[in-house]
């Protein structure tokens, strides 16, 4: 089943921030789940004009701008993994969240900002907020933030683990040997791309109480 992504894009000051992020699959308006991943990396607009719209906006105010998503790769990744494990029984919405919130692709420069006085930290860390105080009660979590061990970033994936234990929430995802790291589900190497798929697979397959096919 294909699916689709919707999300709302804030911008204030040089930066742009993503929430409000989830995978859509069918009609059904049930939240079958959720995953936290690391930042927003490269997502957009799917509508070539609501995105430069939003890039060019330059005004005081925040400028906020909703709608559909162009999926990015790693959604694409959790879609195939979510299609594996649901088979035909998919249908509902697939909720994104992120340790932060900022828009950027360059990993090195994305980390930095989560100290940079100019970004608006009640932005960067809404999605942790609107988890804990909206969406914990979604049936389950995959973490997937990866292994990025900067120490700020590190701070906010306790933050999150701890919360996630604290309430008995059901989380699933591969950890690496060092805490709190959970890695990402589109590994940068083709074969562990793969390789993340199979595993996290049997995870689901627990977890649904499936029969796994593999």
């Amino acid at each position: 089943m294909d699916f689709k992504v919707y999300g709302k894009f804030v911008k204030k000051g040089d930066f742009i921030y993503m929430t409000d992020t989830y995978m859509q699959f069918g009609e059904s308006e049930d939240i079958i789940g959720a995953c936290v991943l690391c930042n927003p990396g490269a997502s957009s607009f799917k509508d070539k004009s609501e995105e430069e719209k939003l890039q060019r906006y330059a005004g005081e105010r925040e400028y906020e701008g909703e709608g559909e998503l162009k999926p990015d790769a790693t959604m694409k990744q959790i879609g195939e993994i979510l299609k594996n494990a649901y088979d035909d029984k998919l249908e509902g919405k697939f909720m994104i969240f992120n340790t932060f919130t900022i828009r950027n692709s360059n990993m090195s420069e994305a980390k930095k900002l989560l100290k940079d006085s100019a970004v608006d930290k009640e932005l960067l860390f809404i999605d942790y907020n609107r988890y804990k105080d909206k969406y914990s009660e979604i049936p389950y979590i995959l973490v997937g933030w990866g292994c990025e061990d900067y120490k700020n970033l590190k701070n906010e994936k306790n933050k999150w683990l701890s919360f996630i234990k604290e309430k008995n929430i059901t989380y699933i995802g591969i950890q690496a040997k060092k805490p709190p790291h959970y890695y990402h589900p589109l590994p940068h190497i083709k074969e562990k791309q793969e390789e993340y798929k199979r595993n996290i697979y049997e995870q689901y397959i627990d977890l649904l109480g499936l029969e796994s096919s593999f």
